[in-house]
């Protein structure tokens, strides 16, 4: 009666509706209706056939109570106790009872029903129902006679249809010898009618389950059990086959074991395609896992095993939330529902804990086939720590670059205060006209070396910058003939000096304005020049400038040639090493930190241009600056950038008041000097607070601010006095920012704080008293102005 009983751990839904679709089957070749009752559910499910018998609707829905209710009061005891006795002792019953239809008619019918079984579990009630009111009145011997006789072509009915149905058919006895084949098994065995009747089912046994295997299935069938499951078999050319076997014992009147019908459906592509799935899968180096709608594992292959350092018996059966970081069970939720699932397939990360208790970083894509879910994983432990290094290295140089960074910085503070005095003073001695010739050379000396140690200072601190890639261009318009004729003119009194011809050639096209950081490219030539002076003792200079526009955009070229020493060996390069004198060393007399060429080099490729050289011993040396620009709208003044300094100081700033905030005496006494003769008149504050007040009571003219000071830095006092002038509506107090933090980012500050100007230290007469000058004589908006000879990036 019943169709099939799953093997343990079946899911008894799925039996239940296999139950179904065969009973609907086996209706369609018998004529008898069927029947089915889910124990889990309560459900209960009749046959098309079995609502005609009980005159109901095609759509009516029977119930558990309304189906007993049917059977007329005096057998409604009766069924009653044998649907208990099925359920809780197994037994099946085989009744003769009578029920009232509901059209009213009172119908005899052979009630028959038996428990489903998954393992050793009842899990549902199944069954027959036929209409038997015609043959009611026959002789009780001749109705068992026709029983068994319509039993025996029910028999051959099911043979019929499972023939129909291209499934293999079989009757066994009760030792298991084959009692009927049908011609099904014979095409795929390849044995004849002949060689199967008669003989024992081990005919067809291929040797590949174990014996446990068989006597489980016997144990089953003898307590007249359904046995189901998966067999493979050996033809007759020894060739395996692998059936779906279904196997029924048929009970007598009595209710024991007759015979066995055994119903088979060949599944040898499946079983096969599903053995070389479960070799990929079992083989892959990915994790791969199968779990269920409920999360459970089902089924994990080595690689998964490996990754977390468990067993395929500590996982299978598992909920994989139990391997999952907690934080992320949310989204291994969501990624795993099975309409989303379907529809999309992203990749999904959560972090595994294994069995040692390390966290797994993994990414994973998933499919569902049917209530089963295939995931395929991918272990990102290693990549995510590799970032995480990486970012840590980062970090780790970061702050180095910082550290670095702010040393550099500290020292070029620490080392240009005492410099400041150095050149400071030696400036002011020089204008002393009791100096001996002797001693007035001596003191040029200590200037002329500040000077040189000032501009390593700053080449070093350059460098370091545009090394840490915080070098930060500036783009305004300027004009490259008038910076080129302003860069170069030192080094051409320089090179006058020394006996050495030094031409400027700028063709008519380099006479437009460009937008470009004009400190950067005039550091670049400044450079340049200095060293062709440097490196050459007799013959010339040549500098060149060219120009080729294009639309809106400028190709500069400028040219240093020069007669000196060259290279020790030929070269022709773009590649300027730092600390590197192309071997030309200190010992021949040619001092210097070996950064220029390097700092050069690196701003042009920063600007998007090129520096090379060609160059041979005793030979000269030829660079070429090649600079993209893009050509500038607005028009700008050729001498915006430049003040030239009065041939003499003397009187300048006569009657004018000059506040001086400086913490430290010495450079207090420098700037003094430094002013002397100019006829202002001066005063001192020691800090920003002691600033402020005398901007209020003295009311200076300028004011000289240097930037770090104790109680109230030079930044604060300068933004301060800038409030005041606002809420006062007092005119604006030029105020110069005086200070050895030289870098850009401190020129920035200054800038913001309010200041007019940046002067760094070391200072001299020519660098200040021209820029406080500047900023007395100014007219309408005040235009900050660095006049430092290089802002260090």
């Amino acid at each position: 009666m019943e169709d099939f009983c799953a093997k343990q751990g079946g899911d008894t839904a799925v039996l239940v509706q296999m139950q179904k679709v065969q009973m609907q089957a086996m209706e369609q070749a018998t004529g008898v209706g069927y029947w089915c009752l889910d124990l889990q559910s309560s459900e209960l499910w009749w046959s098309e056939k079995t609502k005609e018998i009980h005159e109901v609707e095609p759509d009516y829905q029977p119930h558990l109570n309304t189906a007993i209710d049917c059977y007329v009061p005096e057998y409604r005891e009766r069924i009653l106790q044998a649907v208990d006795l099925a359920m809780t002792e197994g037994v099946a019953w085989n009744e003769e009872l009578q029920i009232q239809t509901a059209k009213k008619r009172r119908l005899w019918v052979q009630a028959v029903g038996a428990p489903v079984y998954a393992g050793d579990k009842i899990v549902a009630l199944a069954g027959s129902f036929r209409d038997i009111s015609k043959d009611w009145h026959v002789d009780k011997n001749t109705r068992a006679i026709s029983s068994q006789s319509e039993e025996s072509v029910s028999d051959l009915q099911h043979a019929s249809l499972a023939l129909n149905e291209a499934a293999i058919v079989t009757t066994a006895d009760l030792h298991g010898k084959i009692t009927s084949v049908n011609q099904k098994l014979l095409d795929i065995s390849g044995y004849s009618e002949a060689e199967l009747i008669g003989a024992d089912h081990n005919i067809l046994n291929s040797g590949e389950h174990a014996k446990e295997f068989f006597a489980d299935l016997w144990r089953t069938i003898g307590r007249g059990q359904i046995w189901r499951g998966e067999i493979c078999n050996r033809r007759k050319d020894g060739r395996l086959y692998w059936v779906d076997t279904m196997i029924y014992p048929i009970l007598d009147m009595r209710g024991r074991v007759e015979k066995y019908l055994s119903i088979r459906f060949d599944v040898t592509e499946r079983v096969e395609a599903s053995k070389l799935v479960t070799n990929f899968f079992d083989m892959s180096m990915a994790p791969h896992c199968i779990f269920d709608k409920f999360g459970r594992l089902q089924q994990v292959n080595g690689a998964c095993c490996a990754m977390l350092h468990y067993s395929e018996q500590d996982l299978v059966g598992r909920d994989a939330r139990d391997f999952i970081v907690a934080d992320d069970h949310e989204a291994f939720s969501n990624a795993w529902r099975p309409d989303e699932v379907v529809t999309h397939s992203k990749p999904v990360r959560f972090r595994l804990i294994d069995a040692d208790g390390q966290v797994r970083h993994t990414e994973w894509r998933t499919r569902t086939f049917g209530t089963l879910i295939f995931a395929s994983g991918h272990d990102l432990t290693g990549e995510v720590e590799r970032v995480d290094a990486l970012k840590e290295a980062k970090r780790a140089a970061e702050e180095a670059s910082l550290s670095k960074s702010a040393f550099l910085a500290n020292m070029s503070h620490e080392i240009r205060t005492p410099l400041n005095a150095i050149v400071g003073v030696a400036d002011a001695l020089l204008d002393k006209s009791s100096l001996s010739a002797e001693d007035k050379n001596l003191i040029q000396m200590i200037f002329d070396s500040g000077k040189v140690l000032e501009r390593q200072m700053s080449d070093v601190l350059d460098f370091s910058k545009i090394d840490a890639g915080k070098s930060e261009l500036e783009y305004q318009p300027f004009s490259p003939s008038e910076m080129l004729k302003q860069a170069v003119a030192p080094h051409v009194e320089g090179a006058k000096a020394k006996g050495v011809e030094y031409h400027v050639e700028i063709e008519p096209a380099a006479s437009l304005l460009v937008m470009g950081d004009d400190m950067r490219v005039r550091q670049i030539v400044s450079n340049l020049a200095s060293n062709a002076v440097k490196f050459t003792a007799a013959g010339s200079i040549t500098t060149r400038m060219s120009c080729v526009e294009e639309c809106d955009t400028a190709a500069l070229r400028i040219t240093f040639v020069d007669t000196g020493v060259g290279f020790p060996k030929a070269t022709q390069t773009d590649e300027f090493d730092r600390f590197d004198q192309k071997g030309r060393s200190s010992a021949e007399g040619y001092a210097g930190t070996g950064l220029g060429l390097a700092i050069s080099s690196s701003l042009a490729r920063q600007m998007g241009g090129r520096l090379s050289v060609v160059s041979a011993p005793g030979q000269g040396s030829t660079f070429h600056l090649d600079l993209p620009l893009r050509k500038a709208q607005a028009a700008v003044s050729a001498t915006a950038n430049s003040t030239q300094p009065p041939l003499s100081f003397v009187g300048s700033l006569k009657g004018r008041k000059v506040l001086i905030a400086e913490d430290i005496k010495a450079n207090q006494k420098i700037v003094a000097l430094l002013l002397k003769g100019t006829g202002c008149e001066t005063a001192f504050a020691n800090n920003g607070k002691e600033a402020i007040d005398l901007c209020h009571s003295w009311k200076p003219d300028l004011v000289l601010m240097d930037m770090m000071m104790p109680e109230m830095n030079g930044l604060e006092a300068t933004r301060e006095i800038r409030i005041r002038e606002r809420q006062t509506r007092k005119a604006r107090l030029p105020i110069l920012m005086l200070s050895a933090n030289a870098m850009r980012e401190h020129v920035k500050q200054a800038e913001d704080a309010g200041c007019d100007a940046h002067i760094s230290k070391p200072v001299n007469k020519k660098s200040l008293i021209p820029a406080i000058l500047e900023q007395m004589n100014r007219e309408g908006t005040p235009k900050f102005r660095n006049t430092a000879q290089s802002a260090v990036a």
